[in-house]
């Protein structure tokens, strides 16, 4: 006794691909209408980050390199409170 099976279709059944959803900045950045791909929102985001980094640095580079201003000339008699504070 001999059977001949054959089967005519090969059946996939592999998962459904999952399109990833963008994050809310890039969500934000396409509904303000500024880019109109994802790809350009991303790239977009990416400079506006490199553009705050640098400025971030510029202030605090520039904060240092400064002496600090006395607010008095010097030779003017200034009435300082004690160093533990005024106390009643």
């Amino acid at each position: 006794m001999q059977t001949d099976l054959q089967l005519d279709e090969e059946k996939d059944f592999s998962r459904p691909v999952e399109v990833p959803k963008p994050s809310p900045f890039v969500q934000f950045v396409l509904t303000t209408g500024i880019v109109k791909t994802e790809k350009n929102a991303e790239n977009l985001l990416l400079v506006f980050a490199v553009i705050c980094v640098l400025v971030t640095l510029l202030l605090v580079l520039s904060g240092i390199s400064k002496p600090a201003v006395n607010p008095f000339r010097e030779g003017q008699n200034v009435l300082l409170p004690p160093e533990g504070g005024v106390r009643p």
